[in-house]
């Protein structure tokens, strides 16, 4: 059967439109919370993902650091990958008060007023995340991202405090700090742990001198040859990215690798089958203690390939059923429904699904057209 024309740029256009049509804005709300630990007041930025507010879903956090600077490009990014499949984050920007304090592990003669990481850690730990826990539908699964001294705060917790976060971002980190002992301690830390189920991301930009050569120190000398079982690592060299621009290519990256499992490559449908693909999902969300969704765009590509092949029509059916069941507000499984009725000749439900897409979408003047058509034929057998 030919494809329809909501077929072929409709289902498109929905996801286009995304933002302007079907979707709010993403906002960014501060609050304030007073941290016995550091003594201090204490801003904190909260990004929700699209929906938040109507619905009950508890969702993995995005902690970032420098959260005054680094807060808008993250939510955009975590935005625009839940668009490309990937699982909607409730972001946390950390906006920094005392920078050199919070993320240095040490006072070293250049920065007198370093040191305070540890006690940076505790906050989050102690006082940030159970604010976050307490006033959001937060999951347990929380990922730090940090730049530059804050790359170096991430790579300090994840030997000093491992389980405080299960994945780890830490953009151009600056191991060169105090001589090198971050990656000391975390090349020690490896070496006395045999199994770590953490991910851990870590990259540099085009930054020749002894902050560049460091990160790929830390490539070389640890994670090359120390790292424990089970410990997921990438590293990220970006000749045409500078200190500064490097988050923005390195946040998506890093955010991608993190979640990679969740977002497979579109040949795992193709090669393994839509139950066998359902089941993938279903593992995952015993792995991550949440129920996980194959993404849409999986989906309305698999769907799509094989909606005119007959043999697989049972497979098709699966197809956009799961797709309506578990996204009922979205009008691409009443389109693939509709023609897959139509093509058997079952009118009623062929109608009554082009009916809920146009209830969705009550403008798109294709499935109106069709509609009509498939009422007049079923009127004059009647």
């Amino acid at each position: 059967m030919k494809r329809t024309a909501y077929t072929m740029i409709g289902a498109f256009l929905f996801f286009c439109q995304g933002y302007s049509q079907f979707y709010p804005l993403r906002t960014t709300e501060e609050k304030k919370i007073y941290s016995t630990v550091l003594n201090e007041q204490r801003p904190i930025l909260i990004s929700k993902p699209i929906g938040y507010d109507h619905s009950s879903e508890a969702y993995f956090v995005v902690y970032v650091l420098d959260g005054n600077l680094n807060m808008s490009l993250t939510s955009g990014i975590a935005e625009l990958l839940y668009q490309a499949g990937y699982p909607k984050l409730l972001v946390v920007g950390i906006p920094s008060t005392e920078r050199t304090r919070d993320l240095t592990p040490s006072a070293v003669q250049n920065t007198p007023l370093g040191g305070g990481a540890d006690d940076f850690m505790r906050f989050i730990e102690t006082e940030l995340m159970p604010f976050v826990e307490h006033n959001y539908r937060a999951h347990s699964y929380n990922v730090l991202i940090g730049h530059s001294l804050g790359g170096l705060f991430a790579t300090h917790v994840l030997h000093k405090n491992p389980d405080l976060f299960d994945g780890y971002i830490a953009i151009t980190p600056t191991v060169v700090y105090e001589d090198f002992q971050t990656g000391n301690d975390l090349r020690n830390f490896f070496e006395g742990t045999k199994v770590l189920h953490k991910t851990f991301f870590f990259s540099v930009a085009y930054e020749p001198g002894p902050e560049g050569d460091a990160v790929f120190r830390l490539k070389r000398e640890v994670f090359e040859k120390h790292i424990p079982d089970r410990f997921d690592w990438a590293f990220e060299y970006y000749p045409k990215e500078n200190h500064s621009t490097t988050p923005i290519v390195a946040t998506l990256d890093g955010l991608r690798f993190v979640f990679k499992d969740l977002v497979p490559d579109d040949d795992l449908v193709k090669e393994k089958g839509f139950e066998n693909t359902r089941l993938y999902y279903q593992n995952l969300g015993e792995k991550y203690s949440k129920e996980v969704l194959i993404p849409q765009r999986i989906l309305m590509n698999y769907g799509y390939d094989i909606i005119s092949d007959k043999d697989l029509e049972k497979e098709a059916f699966a197809v956009f059923n799961y797709y309506r069941e578990n996204y009922p507000g979205v009008p691409v499984s009443y389109d693939g429904l509709a023609i897959l009725y139509e093509r058997r000749n079952d009118l009623n439900n062929a109608i009554i699904n082009l009916k809920k897409l146009i209830e969705i979408d009550p403008a798109y003047e294709d499935a109106l057209d069709r509609l009509e058509k498939l009422e007049k034929i079923r009127d004059r057998g009647k």
